[in-house]
């Protein structure tokens, strides 16, 4: 949208208003000659001592004066970074995914389903499509935030930057003939923006539950890997999505720093689904799981041993990331419900 016109002087107009006429008169002065700058002290039969000026600054250069103040503000510097994360993002869904596709001159439209058994990931992309997008808005609403912008601004960028990138991807699978246009996909983006919008909006829910993915490279993978495979975000064998409830938002009795009852805070429980053999290989049997998990949550434990509670970069970076990522090794899942398929 186009800002208005202003009628009244702006304060950079009245600077620099300020400045032209303080170089008029300065001019002015010293065309008139030393009476202009000051009275002739000079006594009879003595020569007027000469005045003597500061020299001139230096004008500053562009890049000086004006484009890397523009560059040092906190909302420049926080919307490059956002746009070099898109830009990158964009860059490796290339690579990873359209560079060897054959396009398709009109839009392809497919109903990959749901959770089938039959589908071709199982439920697992959906996933992936829920929780990146979930991520994405989450992500990029909190550097807006830190920033300086209102919380309200911030995750409306945030949520129409995400929307934006996603729909993009979707037009682009449209348009090659090994993916297709999903609504399903478009639910399940919308869905994660929706639900990380709630996170930021409802903190005493964020301090209760995290979103996290746990990935881990699958056998499959690493074999297509020691060729030219780079499709990271398809090793859907790899992945499992986590729903935890931390054991740090519950009241536990005090019983010192390293009490029974205190340890719990490092403890979660949750609910994980993983799909096995469906991407990147195929297997003949492919399996579906629902799990029950305990996990080592790591945010209350860094902020009690490493950080001690002191506020820093490298504090607001690990618990975004442990927020989100659930790291191998840290969680045990047992199946409560499984489903396995079999080719016919």
């Amino acid at each position: 949208m186009r800002a208005s016109a202003r009628t009244a002087t702006s304060p950079k107009g009245a600077l620099a208003l300020t400045l032209t006429l303080g170089l008029l008169l300065s001019g002015v002065a010293d065309a008139a000659g030393p009476s202009a700058v000051g009275p002739d002290t000079a006594g009879p039969g003595r020569s007027a001592s000469p005045v003597t000026r500061p020299p001139a600054a230096a004008k500053p250069s562009l890049w000086q004066g004006r484009v890397r103040p523009f560059l040092q503000r906190p909302v420049v510097r926080t919307t490059i970074t956002v746009a070099g994360l898109h830009a990158g993002f964009a860059a490796w869904t290339y690579f990873a995914w359209y560079g060897n596709q054959t396009q398709s001159p009109t839009l392809i439209v497919r109903d990959e389903g749901w959770f089938g058994a039959d589908t071709y990931a199982g439920g697992a992309d959906k996933l992936g499509h829920f929780t990146f997008n979930y991520a994405l808005t989450r992500g990029t609403a909190q550097l807006f935030r830190s920033a300086g912008m209102r919380q309200r601004t911030s995750l409306l960028l945030a949520n129409g930057l995400t929307m934006l990138s996603f729909f993009v991807i979707e037009i682009k699978d449209g348009y090659h003939a090994g993916f297709g246009f999903s609504w399903g996909d478009i639910v399940a983006n919308l869905s994660g923006n929706l639900f990380a919008t709630v996170m930021e909006l409802w903190p005493a829910l964020d301090r209760v539950v995290d979103l996290r993915i746990r990935y881990q490279p699958s056998a499959d993978y690493i074999r297509r890997a020691a060729g030219d495979e780079t499709n990271l975000g398809e090793d859907y064998s790899g992945m499992r999505f986590d729903l935890w409830f931390k054991g740090a938002a519950v009241d536990w009795p005090d019983t010192g720093h390293d009490g029974p009852a205190r340890l719990l805070r490092y403890v979660s429980l949750g609910i994980g689904y993983r799909a096995v053999g469906f991407k990147p290989t195929r297997w003949p049997v492919r399996t579906q799981e629902l799990q029950l998990m305990v996990g080592l949550d790591l945010q209350p434990l860094l902020d009690d041993w490493i950080y001690e509670g002191k506020p820093g970069r490298g504090r607001k970076f690990t618990r975004f990331f442990t927020e989100l990522v659930t790291l191998p090794y840290t969680s045990y899942g047992v199946p409560m419900v499984q489903v396995r398929r079999a080719d016919p």
